[in-house]
């Protein structure tokens, strides 16, 4: 049995390149800000400026757990390890005081009496576990065994900071691109006619009864020592999302466009994803109403090993995996665009379930894609990693003073996906254009995913012994021997930003991150140690 606390304070300082601006009320930016075009049907394009105000204030998270594990021996030959493990954790914001309403946690009318903390609790996470292992033989060379347990997940501070209120910040709309002429307010541009927003940090509400995001997994396996120093090994994986927690609102993409009366009554919250959510009703202006669905994600995987120990000079260990990652709900981690923000992705920030992002947004706003991608009933299908198949070998090898090392990864590319902006967020790598892993014209021709990651490594290591108990050992490693330049992804946006192409779609590029699509180049360190 044991127990953790902690206790966690984090800010996070997001800086802009260039000068301070002065907004419209006098207020300078911390640093720069950042411009966007957006498209008008009127001014052709009104430009964004939005930035950050004032030093952000500190989130804070409390986190407390403790468990309970034991073993019992049923017999000569069952060993059964229950378990249960017990969690809570408080994250807040950098506002010292805000309102309540009936929905959760966020920014009410601040009427006297309803002030609470910028905080929300999730408490009495129960995760269970239990392990069994049957020696089959009653030799100890042969086990079958089984666990299942579930595992909750411990929120960053990224919802703290973005989502309860720690990010002063402000946003203007001008005519020009060098920000001279604001639009005033009152003008209709950019569907609304409010062009000057200052956001104090108001935190978000949460729907009443959020509970974290957590996984079950089932493992179940088979191991036997086939011969001496050799163990050979088969086990099935299965992992699961029963329940996810995200941010969202009740209204489709075309509404904003369209600008719906009802659009007032619209509620970010962040809470559990299911269908059933509320949504609105936009039938009455011949709109077909839209419906979130439930979040899937399902992995399947089944592993063979063996195993040698070092003996008569050589030792090996081989793996090959064989799985499935499917559905529409990746986790906190979306790699298919690099967004990083557990628990508010922009993955079920509109309904998913929604006709009228084709049948509407694209004939007559021009959006592409599909929004019912992102679902389940249209758009469940391989997850950026998904990888089928896996092959790992490692080897030594030893004779007299030359030791000699192997290791070799092969591994299926990632699926791709074509991705268009999202129109409402004018943000690239949002919405599919296809079913996932569907693929795209790339440089290297049409691809269902990027080719397969083959590496093999070298180690070679000679010891040249002089005196009593003293060596030098040479040592030469060789990294990707084969020198593999293959590309491990392709850029997979349609699109720069709404209604903007992109020229780089199909090349070899990561949008998630700035590293090189390519494998890394053959490397070669040398060394010599000196041991006494």
């Amino acid at each position: 049995m044991g127990s953790a606390a902690e206790d966690i304070e984090y800010a996070r300082i997001a800086n802009s390149t260039g000068p301070s601006f002065t907004f419209l009320d006098g207020v300078p930016s911390r640093t720069g800000v950042t411009v966007s075009a957006r498209r008008d049907p009127a001014y052709g394009r009104i430009y964004v400026a939005g930035g950050f105000r004032g030093d952000p204030a500190a989130t804070t998270q409390k986190y407390l757990s403790w468990f309970v594990q034991d073993t019992w021996r049923v017999g000569s030959r069952l060993t059964l390890r229950p378990g249960i493990r017990w969690e809570r954790q408080t994250i807040a914001g950098g506002r010292p005081l805000c309102y309540s309403d009936e929905s959760g946690v966020g920014a009410g009318d601040g009427t006297p009496g309803n002030e609470i903390n910028c905080s929300y609790t999730w408490t009495n996470n129960w995760g269970p576990r239990l392990g069994a292992v049957f020696d089959i033989t009653g030799s100890g060379r042969s086990k079958l065994y089984a666990s299942w347990g579930r595992y909750y997940g411990k929120i960053p501070n990224d919802l703290a900071v973005t989502s309860m209120g720690s990010e002063p910040t402000a946003r203007a709309d001008y005519f020009d691109a060098e920000l001279t002429r604001p639009v005033p307010d009152g003008v209709l541009a950019r569907g609304t006619t409010d062009h000057f927003d200052v956001s104090l940090g108001e935190p978000s509400q949460f729907a009443n009864g959020s509970r974290s995001t957590y996984h079950d997994e089932l493992v179940a396996g088979f191991e036997i020592e086939a011969a001496p120093a050799l163990s050979l090994g088969v086990r099935y994986v299965h992992r699961s999302l029963p329940l996810v927690l995200e941010d969202y609102t009740q209204a489709q993409p075309v509404l904003y466009d369209l600008e719906f009366q009802g659009l007032d009554q619209v509620r970010y919250l962040i809470g559990n994803i299911h269908a059933g959510l509320e949504t609105l009703d936009p039938t009455s202006i011949g709109v077909p109403q839209a419906f979130f669905e439930d979040p899937v994600h399902t992995y399947d995987a089944v592993e063979l090993t063996a195993q040698k120990s070092f003996s008569n000079n050589w030792s090996l260990f081989a793996s090959y995996r064989w799985s499935r990652l499917r559905g529409n709900y990746e986790g906190f981690y979306r790699s298919d665009n690099g967004q990083s923000d557990p628990a508010i992705t922009s993955l079920f920030d509109f309904p998913t379930n929604d006709p009228s992002y084709t049948e509407i947004g694209v004939p007559q706003f021009g959006y592409r894609g599909d929004i019912r991608y992102l679902g389940t009933t249209l758009g469940e299908g391989r997850l950026p990693n998904d990888r089928p198949h896996q092959l790992k070998l490692y080897g030594t090898w030893v004779w007299r003073s030359l030791s000699a090392g192997l290791g070799f990864r092969a591994g299926s590319g990632q699926p791709l996906t074509a991705l268009a902006a999202n129109p409402n967020y004018d943000v690239p790598y949002d919405i599919p254009e296809t079913l996932r892993g569907a693929g795209f014209e790339t440089t290297d021709g049409f691809r269902r995913s990027a080719p397969a990651e083959v590496l093999l490594d070298l180690h070679l290591d000679y010891t040249i012994r002089f005196g009593a108990g003293r060596r030098v050992v040479l040592v030469a490693d060789v990294f990707n021997l084969l020198d593999d330049r293959d590309p491990v992804s392709y850029d997979p946006g349609t699109e720069v930003t709404f209604h903007v192409p992109n020229p780089d779609f199909g090349t070899p590029r990561n949008p998630a991150d700035a590293t090189s699509p390519f494998e890394t180049p053959r490397q070669v360190r040398l060394g010599a140690r000196l041991e006494w």
